[in-house]
């Protein structure tokens, strides 16, 4: 809740982030509480619930699951993220949990050059 938000914001002196699961969440409050970033974490459809947020709010810091494929990841940074984040393990497989949406370890620097080039050319490609 937004109070909680607040709280929370004149509590800490570090960045509060809120995440958002679905473009429906009252995002308004959220950063009227003094939340500095949004992280979107919407399974399949990060990419849209990114787009709709970077409509409302242009200018508004906004991170998000990258996702596990080069797919996710490229409509994820079209649709208007600024940052990513993954779920890395050395063998997914194996993990206790989210096991599908992680990126293995041996994979993921080969994953951040392709991320690189992705971004280059979504970005500084349309500049």
């Amino acid at each position: 809740p937004p109070e909680v938000l607040r709280q929370i914001k004149e509590a800490v002196d570090i960045p509060v982030v809120a995440t958002i699961v679905s473009a429906a969440q009252d995002t308004e409050a959220r950063i009227e509480a003094g939340v500095d970033i949004l992280n979107v974490a919407a399974s399949t459809s990060t990419p849209e619930v990114v787009a709709e947020l970077r409509a409302r709010h242009p200018d508004f810091p906004i991170m998000a699951t990258g996702g596990p494929t080069p797919g996710t990841i490229r409509a994820t940074i079209a649709a208007g993220a600024d940052g990513l984040f993954f779920e890395v393990h050395p063998d997914p497989d194996s993990a206790l949990s989210d096991g599908p949406n992680m990126v293995r370890l041996a994979d993921f620097e080969a994953m951040l050059e392709r991320i690189i080039r992705v971004y280059d050319a979504v970005h500084v490609g349309s500049a």
